[in-house]
């Protein structure tokens, strides 16, 4: 391995599970004997590579949190991004699809995609904020927040500072009926590992406390990815896990005991980075064989962003019907251990793009339409099986621009901070807030191949029916001319005219890209019809685009 400063040319080739070959920017580089260390602006974010020559043709190392390795026998180049404004992802094929509605067949209560949320606290919500979610629906039934005991007590002093817990709390209050709170516990793991036991006083205190200032925080989630968490590598293992766990589950018995709130605490875990059955089936292992008669677990957590495969990752952007057998393998290991086999999953972080990881690098443009498609995409797979809760990620996201849900960075990820306006995948959110309450059968001409292709949710309620319809195809170029039929529509409409809203959302419409302005989710027809026995309307999808058609009779 060569590294040549002054050309800022490094020998050798990325083959990680992350886009291989790209540029970056160096910021700063060091040679120790076979060690190359460096920190480059990579993928809208600060990343650090370490590579180690392990022989004369060959390097490993770590870049972030993914491995990679390369050939000494091609150049890697390291050269300045530049700012180009990117062309819009438009459809370069066309296809046809119908999709029928069945307003007569309904498929039980729609599960409410955007009432589970995640806030950072770098991205405390401003009233302006709050007031958008509120305007739009998306008032939420749960909110995912963090603390850490360290970040809390004091282990010198013995004192306990609540200060930037409670602005964070209090800000965040207004947007949700209750917290879910995820709990960092590195002084039962860094001081106390022996006998984690020791810390039980502080966490009571902790939790004590929170629960009587805030009632609204209901669920306690033990860890965030124990798999994955730099601070946990090497220390929390699928076999020492439940040690922990257990001190926080009495520590919140205790609470109740105490307290005696009227929504009493609530915990689970273990909140790792991929459904894992190594870690699942450990957890569940130790709960059932936890002898205590006061053991608790009320939700089981795992985040969803990829899948691991034989030969590297296989991620939800590429295939997000990857996801949709989550829960019935779930249940199959609460079977084996005769446990409650309705007890909730919380997969309390999900997306198509876990950390650095893109589609288009140096623009935010058309990845953001990715990931308002790709996610109405794993939340409809989701929705094929009872018992499990997807919380959005996330309202605002401290470096990767990607996941935002308001607005908050340029195209290029250089922070833009506006208040009450969405992204595209904030708007399709909104979207799935104007559905109504009852699920409809919808079928649709094409089939959906590798989680890509032409998706419908159709449902229904006194008020009328609504059905959203979306094409996610990721990098893939085919728009979609799309006819929704609705047949057999509600004796609610019977001799009664139709209004018909349709809303959008592409790379134009509802798209601060194109028009900052009219940023958020947009009514773009609106018209009466005389009504027939039943509807027609086609609508062209472009990748990654999608519509939401709202029928409501009146006199």
């Amino acid at each position: 391995m060569s590294v040549e400063k002054e050309e800022g040319m490094l020998s050798g080739t990325i083959t990680s599970p992350i886009n291989p070959s790209q540029l970056f920017t160096l910021e700063e580089i060091t040679v120790s004997g076979k060690e190359l260390s460096a920190k480059f602006d990579a993928f809208n974010s600060r990343l650090p590579i370490t590579l180690v020559k392990e022989d004369d043709e060959n390097v490993t190392g770590q870049m972030g949190r993914f491995a990679i390795e390369g050939s000494k026998k091609e150049l890697f180049k390291l050269e300045a991004n530049a700012k180009v404004p990117a062309a819009p992802h438009t459809a370069k094929d066309t296809a046809s699809a119908v999709v029928t509605i069945d307003g007569s067949k309904k498929m039980g209560k729609l599960p409410r995609s955007a009432e589970y949320n995640n806030i950072t606290r770098t991205d405390v919500l401003d009233s302006r904020d709050i007031a958008l979610y509120k305007e739009h629906g998306l008032g939420a039934k749960v909110l995912r927040v963090w603390i850490s005991d360290e970040n809390i007590y004091d282990k010198k002093t013995g004192k306990y500072d609540y200060e930037g817990v409670n602005e964070y709390l209090l800000a965040a209050s207004p947007a949700t009926d209750f917290f879910l709170v995820n709990v960092g516990v590195k002084w039962l793991i860094d001081e106390w590992a022996d006998n984690p036991e020791q810390g039980m006083p502080i966490l009571e205190k902790i939790l004590t406390d929170l629960k009587v200032k805030f009632p609204k925080v209901r669920y306690i989630e033990v860890m965030n990815e124990p798999d994955f968490g730099p601070e946990y590598v090497n220390k929390v293992t699928p076999s020492n896990y439940y040690r922990y766990y257990k001190v926080v589950y009495e520590a919140i018995n205790n609470v109740n005991a105490k307290v005696k709130p009227a929504v009493p605490l609530e915990v689970g875990g273990p909140a790792v980075a991929k459904f894992d059955l190594k870690w699942l089936t450990a957890f569940l292992d130790d709960y059932k064989n936890d002898a205590s008669p006061n053991k608790k677990l009320d939700f089981v957590s795992w985040h969803a962003y990829f899948k691991p495969g034989d030969s590297g990752y296989a991620f939800l952007k590429d295939d997000p019907s990857l996801v949709k057998d989550q829960r019935t393998l779930f249940e199959a290991e609460l079977a084996k251990r005769g446990l409650d086999r309705s007890i909730p999953a919380f997969v309390t972080e999900m997306g198509i793009y876990p950390g650095p990881l893109f589609d288009q690098q140096g623009s935010l443009r058309n990845d953001h339409m990715r990931q308002a498609a790709g996610l109405a995409s794993v939340h409809y797979w989701f929705m094929e099986s009872d018992h499990i809760y997807p919380f959005n990620w996330v309202m605002r996201h401290h470096e990767e621009g990607r996941k935002d849900q308001l607005v908050s960075r340029d195209e290029f990820g250089d922070p833009m901070k506006h208040y009450g306006k969405f992204t595209p995948y904030g708007n399709t959110l909104v979207m799935f807030a104007k559905l109504k309450e009852n699920r409809l059968q919808a079928s649709t001409s094409t089939p959906i191949s590798d989680g890509k292709g032409i998706y419908a949710l159709a449902t229904s309620d006194s008020s009328g029916v609504a059905a959203m319809v979306w094409n996610y195809q990721g990098v893939n170029n085919t728009g979609y001319n799309t006819e929704l039929i609705f047949e057999k529509l509600p004796a609610l409409f019977k001799d009664k005219k139709i209004r018909v809203k349709t809303y959008k959302i592409d790379f134009q419409t509802s798209n601060y890209h194109a028009d900052l302005e009219n940023s958020n989710l947009q009514l773009v027809e609106e018209k009466v019809y005389d009504n027939p026995k039943e509807f027609r309307k086609t609508v062209f999808l472009h990748p990654n685009a999608l519509q939401l058609l709202v029928l409501e009779p009146i006199k």
